[in-house]
């Protein structure tokens, strides 16, 4: 953003955002960065909205969860 929080894009100016032009903000992704921490309730709910509106899909969630919110398990104790 510019310092003055004024941005503007300009690959979709005013008259892309008609609603004749919708294919090409369809094919537009935008990347989010979210710094959260990873031990909080909240963490699991924003992740449920955000899949309940279809900002993020199942597979994504259990990718986050694989890298990020798990850990190795204690190697177990052998009782002879």
């Amino acid at each position: 953003m510019s310092e003055n929080s004024d941005y503007q894009d300009p690959i979709v100016g005013e008259d892309s955002l008609s609603p004749g032009n919708n294919h090409e903000l369809n094919n537009r992704w935008l990347s989010i960065e979210v710094f959260v921490q990873d031990d909080r309730l909240s963490l699991l709910q924003g992740l449920e909205t955000w899949l309940q509106l279809g900002l993020i899909s199942q597979g994504q969630i259990k990718k986050i969860a694989r890298q990020r919110l798990s850990c190795p398990l204690p190697s177990p104790d052998v009782v002879d």
